[in-house]
């Protein structure tokens, strides 16, 4: 395994056992949680350990585009699901679709936009309660962005990856707020 490769694998899981940590939070003792833990903890490394994982090239005009695709995608999912109030479920799913219409133009990089747009638009389904204005969700969005790119040739085709990415985008800018 290569040093990136191991690197995204220890990103990835650190978002994961965050968010352990968080939903699991003062239940943790409780044998069937425990049990869920500890078969969550498994499948993830038998995820981390099967799936193939390809080496991906980044051009400099995709370091700069996808994390700009994942805030827009955010911020316009925070405003159609709180500012137009559809809610966070529409919206991401609305906004996503309308992304996944990409596919259909011969650009190769318009081709290659809704997946870190769909990433952006979880970013975006931050509650406002947590989520206080649009710079919460800016700042959420270039962290997601970045641990994207970070994460990107790791557990291509595992479920789940791209909302574990945009989690940890907005607990790190959520916890950075708390410290300010």
């Amino acid at each position: 395994m290569s040093v990136g490769r191991g690197i995204s694998l220890l990103i990835l899981s650190a978002i994961h056992l965050v968010f352990f940590a968080i939903v699991y939070g003062d239940n943790w003792k409780s044998p069937g949680i425990q049990y869920a833990i500890l078969g969550s903890i498994v499948l993830m490394l038998l995820a981390y350990v099967q799936v193939p994982r390809p080496d991906v090239s980044k051009t400099k005009f995709e370091l700069l585009v996808y994390p700009l695709a994942i805030v827009l995608a955010g911020i316009l999912t925070f405003y159609i699901s709180t500012d137009l109030a559809f809610g966070p479920v529409i919206a991401s799913a609305g906004f996503g679709f309308v992304a996944s219409h990409l596919n259909f133009f011969k650009s190769p990089l318009l081709k290659s936009l809704p997946v870190p747009i769909y990433c952006g638009t979880f970013v975006g389904m931050c509650s406002s309660l947590i989520a206080e204005d649009y710079f919460f969700v800016t700042y959420a969005g270039l962290v997601a962005g970045i641990i994207y790119l970070i994460t990107r040739d790791a557990l291509n085709g595992i479920g789940g990856k791209l909302g574990s990415i945009a989690f940890g985008g907005v607990v790190v800018v959520l916890f950075i707020y708390e410290l300010l």
